[in-house]
This record gives structure tokens, sequence and C-alpha cells, in this order.
């Protein structure tokens, strides 16, 4: 199976690629980006949310954990968390409240009107009961 080749050269390509003009830029840029290919390494690192701080071993990371910023850091934000569940509580507690209340108006309305009729049913009844007589 045979690849199709471009005729352009490796250069051209980059330089089209980065839209460069100058050689000693574009060379510049292909040293830095083999140097930077060739060094890149897989490491596990462990960061800290309180100062985005990486810590190589998890050990190093227990041992931040255990300092007074960042105690003092998980106490803001559990605080800065309850407020805010609090606050959406309340606005549950008043959205409850207010539907409670319409339910309630309409209950009122709806035995009103029940009354209504069953006092006009009686009346009717009486004014048959009357008029057969």
């Amino acid at each position: 199976m045979q690849e199709h080749a471009d005729p352009r050269s490796f250069e051209e390509l980059i330089r089209e690629y980065l839209n460069v003009a100058s050689l000693s830029v574009m060379y510049f840029f292909i040293d830095t980006f083999f140097v930077y290919y060739t060094k890149m390494e897989v490491q596990n690192t462990f960061i800290c949310k309180c100062n985005n701080r990486d810590y190589i071993t998890n050990r190093n990371l227990k041992q931040h954990r255990k300092t007074k910023v960042h105690l003092d850091w998980e106490n803001r934000s559990e605080l800065r968390d309850l407020k805010i569940d609090l606050t959406r509580k309340d606005n549950i507690i008043k959205a409850l409240e207010a539907d409670k209340s319409h339910l309630q108006e309409l209950n009122l309305m709806l035995m009103r009107n029940t009354q209504r009729k069953t006092v006009r049913q009686r009346e009717a009844h009486i004014r048959d009961g009357l008029s057969s007589a």
C-alpha cells in the first residue's frame, strides 16, 4: 500500500500551517516543538483546590490538608455551601407557603360555591314540595 506523497516539502507545509514567511521563526518553532515533544512525560499530580498547587505525592497533599491554611479554607467553603443550601431551602419554603395560601383561597371559593348550590337545591326542593301539595 503506497501513501500519497505530497509534492510540497515539509518546510512548505509548516510555513503554510503557521502562516509565517521567515524561515528562522519556522525553524525555531520546529526545534521547540520537537524538544517539547521528546521531553513529555506522564506524571501523577495531586491538586488542592484551596491554593491550586500541585503536590507530587499523596503524602505531601495529606500533609498540606493538615495545615491551618487548608483547614481555614475548608471551614470557609463549608460555611459558604451551608449558606447557599439554606437560601435554597428558604426559597422552597416561601414557594410552598405561597402555594398553600393559594390553595386555601381556592378551597374557600369551592366551599362557598358548594354551599350556594346546596342552598339553591334545598330552596328548589322546598318550592317543588310546596307546589305539589
